[in-house]
C-alpha cells in the first residue's frame, strides 16, 4: 500500500488508459499519529488490558500496577523507520523526536549515512534494526 506509484503496474494502466494522479502528502499527519499511537499502546500494554476487561477481568482496575503486563517510558528509546526520508516518515519521526525518543532510519543502499539536521540518523538496515526498540 502507499500514495505513490511504486505499487502500481504503469504499462497496463497506461494500455487500459486508466489515469493515475499521485498525491503524495495524503494522510500524511494521520499515519504519522497511527504510527505514533501504536507505540504509546505498546508501551501500556493497552491490547492486554483491553482483552482483560473485554472478558471481565478487572483485577488491574483494583491494584496501583498492571502486575506481569508491560509498562515502560517511551522517551530514550529508539525508533528505527525503514525507507525513513519521506513524507509520511518525516512526519512520524519529528513526533517520535517530540517525545523524547531517538530516531533512526534506513533509505536507499546510496544515501549517506550519518546525522540529519532534523535529529534524525541515517544508519544501515541492520544497524537500524540492531538499535531500534520500535520498528516502523
Amino acid at each position: 500500500a502507499g500514495t505513490g506509484y511504486n505499487n502500481i503496474d504503469l504499462d497496463a494502466c497506461r494500455e487500459k488508459g486508466i489515469g493515475l494522479c499521485n498525491v503524495p502528502e495524503y494522510t500524511t499527519e494521520a499515519m504519522g499519529d497511527y504510527a505514533i499511537t501504536l507505540i504509546l499502546a505498546l508501551s501500556c500494554s493497552l491490547a492486554p488490558q483491553m482483552k482483560a476487561l473485554a472478558r471481565g477481568d478487572r483485577k488491574y482496575m483494583h491494584q496501583c500496577h498492571l502486575g506481569t503486563l508491560h509498562h515502560f517510558e517511551i522517551q530514550g528509546k529508539t525508533l528505527g523507520i525503514i525507507g525513513g526520508l519521506g513524507y509520511i516518515a518525516s512526519r512520524i519521526s519529528a513526533k517520535a523526536l517530540a517525545l523524547g525518543m531517538k530516531v533512526v532510519a534506513s533509505d536507499m543502499p546510496s544515501t549517506p549515512l550519518g546525522m540529519r539536521e532534523n535529529g534524525v540518523e541515517v544508519v544501515t538496515f541492520d544497524d537500524l534494526l540492531a538499535r531500534s526498540d520500535f520498528v516502523s
